[in-house]
């Protein structure tokens, strides 16, 4: 039996998980926020990434790999070997995973505010 499918389902729902950067949309701890407002005039703007930080990828990842080279036969040394190189080839795909999925590009504005300081 081929483990692509479970490395494939594992990264299909990592993928799911992926972040919205839109500036409509708030995270649960930041609804019904007061936030202080400023006026100010757009000045500026550039290209960023935004990357994901890919621990969450990692150790899912991680997990995952290693009970699947847990699996290993022979018991013993080979399963404790099995587990860890498991844990590191899931580890890696994990992180890649998660940077293809949550890696994304935006917008950083430079905003002069009516006091004349620059903001971004």
């Amino acid at each position: 039996m081929s483990r692509l499918p479970p490395v494939l389902l594992l990264s299909l729902a990592l993928a799911a998980c992926r972040a919205d950067y839109s500036p409509d949309t708030y995270a649960t701890r930041a609804v019904q926020q007061a936030n202080k407002v400023e006026q100010g005039m757009i000045v500026g703007r550039r290209d960023v990434a935004v990357t994901a930080e890919g621990s969450t990828g990692a150790a899912t990842g991680a997990a995952a790999g290693g009970v699947l080279g847990a699996q290993t036969p022979g018991g013993g040394i080979a399963a404790a070997l099995g587990g860890v190189g498991g844990a590191l080839v899931g580890g890696i795909i994990g992180t890649t995973a998660e940077h293809v999925a949550g890696d994304t590009r935006a917008f950083e504005y430079i905003v002069r505010t009516a006091k004349d300081e620059l903001i971004s």
